[in-house]
């Protein structure tokens, strides 16, 4: 379906099904993930998924938390590929870094953006276990 111009498609799994929070557990509670090449519209899907309840996080420009990506950034230092730290000192980073935007949710569901997150999904899954991520592809 063509809406102004921008191509739509269903998303794999239900809206309903990616952000239920029923259980008070940080780690019961679906951390949202969009992940995207540059310019494949993850601003414009973080943008709805915040008016649709998601806690984005303290967002920036672009919509992406400022802590989030210096984080990221710090752990895989652009154009470099090689990642910094162990792998348990990543995962603890960021699960530290998703708890503070947790903290700041006042019980929404939560979601990143950024373009480091598709190189750290393990770390991703490893920190938070109610991981949903949404991969955007664009022709």
């Amino acid at each position: 379906r063509n809406v102004t111009g921008v191509q739509t498609c269903a998303l794999p799994i239900s809206l309903e099904m990616a952000i239920q929070t029923h259980s008070t557990s940080w780690s019961n509670k679906p951390l949202i993930v969009v992940v995207g090449v540059h310019r494949s519209l993850s601003s414009c899907l973080a943008a709805c998924l915040e008016q649709l309840g998601v806690f984005m996080g303290p967002i920036t420009n672009g919509g992406e938390d400022h802590e989030l990506a210096k984080l990221l950034e710090s752990l895989m230092p652009f154009p470099s590929t090689t990642k910094q730290k162990t792998f348990d000192e990543r995962v603890e980073s960021i699960r530290n870094c998703l708890l503070r935007i947790n903290g700041l949710s006042e019980g929404k569901p939560i979601g990143v953006k950024y373009p480091h997150l598709a190189a750290m999904l393990l770390e991703l899954q490893a920190a938070w276990p109610s991981l949903r991520v949404i991969h955007i592809t664009r022709p």
